[in-house]
């Protein structure tokens, strides 16, 4: 029975405490969501289990298309100043000299195991998060970053293959501009390893791939 339980509860379906919910926008039992109607999950998007999300019904937090949050992450969008006469245990309650903000995770980032996300931290289209890593300033798109406090070691993709990601991802009007990211790597990525790669998808490559579209319900946006 327990295990029959643990199967139905997985993926926790809350669209209706949600602020908003995508179709197949999952989140895994269990997942603790301060205010989940301050919430918003766009298509394809997962939250895995055991992430703690410590945000106010004033604080927004996105999630866009094809992002994975992973196992035990947090994200807090608050955070609090000493304040003479008051401390710490109402400092918070009170939310006198706080300082919070909304938080954007945008589309397909990976957020590895144990991150921590901070209030201002925003994530950019295709960066990756390393494991354990404490954000606690905007991520550029398609950067690496990994630490605590998170620094940019290196991107995701060459320009030519975030072209190529892209339209394989993205409508038309949704694509980054190859000028746009000439300007984004000659800003951020000047002799930064790639992480990313390109291959030739092989008949097993290309089985295992709808394996996982089934496995994750996967649904097509770029048509």
């Amino acid at each position: 029975m327990l295990q029959k339980l643990k199967k139905i509860f997985k993926f926790f379906p809350i669209k209706r405490a949600l602020g908003g919910s995508g179709k197949n926008s999952r989140i895994e039992f269990p997942t603790y969501i301060a205010e989940p109607s301050a919430l918003y999950m766009e298509e394809n998007t997962l939250i895995r289990k055991y992430a703690k999300i410590q945000n106010a019904p004033n604080e927004k937090i996105t999630i866009k298309k094809y992002t994975v949050v992973s196992m035990n992450c947090s994200i807090i969008t608050n955070s609090h100043r000493n304040t003479v006469g008051i401390p710490q245990i109402l400092l918070s309650a009170s939310h006198i000299n706080d300082k919070s903000s909304d938080l954007t995770i945008e589309e397909d980032v990976w957020v590895g195991a144990n991150v921590t996300i901070l209030q201002g931290a925003n994530l950019g289209r295709g960066c990756i998060c390393g494991a354990s890593s404490t954000v606690t300033k905007p991520v550029p798109p398609y950067a690496l970053v990994v630490g605590s406090p998170a620094k940019i070691v290196g991107v995701t993709y060459t320009i030519d293959q975030i072209l190529e990601h892209e339209k394989a991802l993205y409508k038309e009007e949704e694509r980054f501009t190859r000028e746009y990211l000439e300007d984004l790597f000659e800003k951020y990525y000047k002799d930064k390893k790639v992480f990313g790669v390109k291959t030739d998808l092989t008949e097993e490559d290309l089985k295992a791939l709808e394996r996982a579209k089934k496995q994750r319900n996967f649904i097509e946006l770029n048509v």
